[in-house]
């Protein structure tokens, strides 16, 4: 036998026996849990269209997926181990079939079975069946990620329904612009996005009462900050409790980071257009920049009538004073890991 009938042999081998098929009593398929990168089930079940889809039970919904790993594996700090088994595609039918939101509830399931050695290669396959080329598909993942992989279940509706995608990448591309630096929104990229800055996240999600005050670029100063200046940092704490009040003092002409913030952000004078853009007019790049800058003031407790020159520059200029008193590594794969 020849070298490449040898290969095509094993590769057939090893390539076959990583699917297989079954049925499943619908009893147990309710015990597997979802991926761990599952986005939002409950609040993706309410969706019209997805009630229109799934209120009926058809034949084709007994057709799921599942996800078995063959190794331990650790993802993210979290350690999972060999022969745990997840749901991988089918987790909102059964969410409707558990709750009763269908006008019938099957009593079995056709189960296809993959098999993967880590969760970085069942999340690539998790990605196959989900489709994320829409905002809104990354801002449901993102409820999964805090939930599922970091433990962490936030109060605030903005992180909730996950309205934080852009704000965190130009945030992720500021951090590391070394790793993350693509103004398009990559899926495999939330993950480690969202590891860089989960404590920033969680600090934030206590001081959001009012999450309509936080568009994109105030939720990306915000994290940047608590990066800066770390999450119990008073005057910071000041500083955002104050621009998520929407609280300000324009009676003096010398005031505060957070006013001349709320200022801006109640008139529109500076930005008129504001925009996730990063390089545009009223885009990331300067509105960030521009939030940063005064919430430094506010943490200085520097208050001034107007800006600086250099304002623009403020980012550049904060973290390369970062990485010198962190001695901190500007290289997420570093930090993490990932290949």
């Amino acid at each position: 036998m020849s070298d490449s009938n040898v290969f095509n042999l094993e590769f057939n081998n090893s390539f076959y026996d990583s699917i297989s098929k079954e049925k499943m009593n619908v009893d147990e398929y309710y015990e597997i849990p979802p991926v761990p990168f599952q986005r939002f089930t409950e609040g993706r079940a309410k969706s019209p269209k997805v009630k229109k889809s799934l209120s009926s039970l058809r034949p084709e919904h007994l057709d799921v997926q599942l996800a078995e790993l063959t190794e331990d594996s650790e993802y993210f700090g979290t350690h999972y181990q060999k022969n745990s088994v997840f749901i991988i595609n089918g987790n909102t039918r059964k969410y409707f079939w558990q709750n009763n939101m269908t006008d019938m509830t099957p009593s079995f399931v056709f189960v296809t079975r993959y098999k993967f050695k880590t969760m970085e290669e069942m999340r690539k396959s998790y990605d196959t069946f989900d489709s994320m080329d829409a905002v809104e598909r990354n801002q449901e993942k993102v409820f999964g990620y805090f939930v599922r992989v970091h433990n962490f279940e936030p109060k605030c509706s903005k992180l909730q329904k996950g309205e934080i995608v852009c704000g965190l990448n130009f945030a992720s591309t500021i951090f590391d612009s070394s790793m993350f630096n693509q103004p398009n929104i990559k899926p495999e990229n939330l993950a480690p996005q969202i590891g860089v800055f989960i404590e920033e996240i969680k600090a934030f999600d206590k001081i959001c009462k009012n999450p309509k005050s936080w568009d994109q670029a105030l939720f990306s100063a915000a994290i940047l900050s608590f990066k800066l200046y770390g999450t119990k940092n008073e005057r910071l704490l000041e500083c955002l409790d104050q621009i998520d009040r929407r609280a300000m003092n324009t009676m003096v002409a010398e005031r505060d980071g957070a006013t001349h913030i709320v200022d801006e952000w109640v008139k529109n004078s500076r930005f008129p257009n504001k925009t996730t853009t990063w390089n545009k007019p009223g885009g990331l790049r300067e509105t960030v920049s521009f939030a940063v800058y005064w919430i430094n003031r506010h943490v200085e407790n520097k208050k001034r009538q107007q800006l600086a020159s250099n304002w623009k520059t403020t980012l550049d200029t904060l973290f390369v004073e970062y990485y010198k008193t962190k001695n901190f590594p500007n290289n997420m794969n570093n930090i993490f890991n990932i290949v």
